[in-house]
């Protein structure tokens, strides 16, 4: 049962679902309205694959529906978590460091780095998404066991 808070976070479901009379449940077409649950769908797409969003029912190549249940269970969970400060909403730690992170952990300004990686003595950053880039965590510590040059 949906009671208080959870009433409004669920009231946008109602209009976007379909009762699938084979089974009896209600469907929820998110990709009509990604408003129903706040989330873009590539957001939901990428909780999917990390298990933490409920999976689709694909309808064909372009079409995928949820159970109503699920997603109002998972509206609620996130509900709770907030309430109760639930650490499980912390985003996950990232593997990669952006150039203050690199700076503050190997004590080199970015020009000493820079300078490092166009001798080929220190790791090259990746290209993330989104006109970024940031060093591997792993590079960098893999790079600080094996190197003792401070900035100067």
């Amino acid at each position: 049962m949906i009671v208080g808070a959870e009433v409004s976070c669920c009231a946008e479901i109602a209009r976007l679902r379909r009762r699938d009379h084979s089974t009896g449940r209600l469907l929820v077409y998110i990709a009509a309205d990604p408003q129903v649950v706040g989330l873009r769908q590539s957001t939901v797409y990428r909780l999917i694959a990390i298990g933490r969003f409920p999976k689709q029912i694909k309808l064909s190549e372009h079409a995928s529906v949820w159970i109503e249940g699920e997603i109002e269970d998972f509206m609620i969970a996130r509900i709770a978590e907030r309430d109760h400060e639930s650490p499980a909403l912390a985003p996950p730690e990232s593997p990669y460091m952006r150039m203050g992170e690199v700076m503050t952990r190997t004590g080199l300004n970015s020009s000493k780095i820079y300078e490092l990686i166009r001798k080929g003595q220190f790791p090259k950053w990746s290209d993330l998404p989104k006109s970024a880039s940031g060093w591997r965590k792993s590079d960098i510590e893999t790079w600080l066991a094996t190197n003792t040059v401070t900035h100067s």
